[in-house]
This record gives C-alpha cells, sequence and structure tokens, in this order.
C-alpha cells in the first residue's frame, strides 16, 4: 500500500494532505516568525553619534532561518512516510523546501512540483487527489 502526501507551501503557512488507502488526513503547520525587515537608511539624527537601538541586520537574520529550518522539520515530519510527494505553492518557498529535502537524503519520490497560488485547503486536497487517481469526499 503506498503512501502518498501533497504540501502547499509558502513562507507563513503549509497545508499538508496524506493519502492512505482509504483516507484522506490534511493539517496545517504555521510559522509564526516574520521574516526581518530591511532598515530603512537615509534618516540623519540629531546627534553626530546618537545611541543605536536598532537590532543588526545581520542578528535578525539567522534567527530567522532558524525558524524556518523548524518549519521545515515539522513539515518533513508529517510527511516523511509517504512514498510520493506533490509539491505546489509560490517559487522560492518550494525550492527551499526542495533543498532541505535533498539535505534530508529523502528517500521520498517527488512527482510533481508546480508553481501555484494562493489555494483554499479543499482546493489543495483536491488537486492532490488528482494527481494520485484518488477520489476527494
Amino acid at each position: 500500500m503506498s503512501i502518498f502526501a501533497g504540501i502547499w507551501i509558502d513562507q507563513r503557512k503549509a497545508v499538508t494532505v496524506i493519502l492512505g488507502k482509504d483516507s484522506l488526513d490534511m493539517s496545517i503547520i504555521e510559522l509564526d516568525a516574520e521574516l526581518p525587515s530591511r532598515t530603512s537608511g537615509g534618516h540623519r539624527q540629531q546627534a553626530p553619534y546618537p545611541h543605536q537601538d536598532v537590532a543588526a541586520e545581520n542578528h535578525r537574520q539567522p534567527k530567522y532561518a532558524a525558524e524556518m529550518l523548524d518549519y521545515f522539520r515539522k513539515i518533513y515530519r508529517r510527511i516523511k512516510t509517504a512514498d510520493e510527494l506533490v509539491l505546489i505553492g509560490p517559487d522560492k518557498s518550494r525550492q527551499q523546501f526542495i533543498n532541505f529535502l535533498m539535505q534530508q537524503r529523502s528517500p521520498i519520490g517527488l512527482r510533481e512540483c508546480m508553481p501555484v497560488g494562493l489555494m483554499s485547503n479543499s482546493d489543495v486536497a483536491r488537486y492532490v487527489c488528482r494527481v494520485f487517481d484518488r477520489s476527494y469526499h
């Protein structure tokens, strides 16, 4: 019996669909972290040497990267028993997750990897069922 998985992933949320023999299990994994914004620059202070109370950009990026890695690990734990995977969502997120899977040396076969925009949870389930030729109730 093969287990199939589908993921719609972006930088804030992943919708995972696991298809068993006669079952469909869907869950949502969210990332609580915010992408670090860049400092605006160009603003001059009145005092010649004012106190800098802004965190440096290079201190915020590693924290975000660690939170993204934890996000990818949660998704991987959810789908690691699958034999084949459909990965859909915006380009950047999909590529980052593919790189993560390669680093994990995942044995999961990638059936389809497509760029798609925003989808509802039920649309994701229907799409995954259609790719794997399963019915959606």
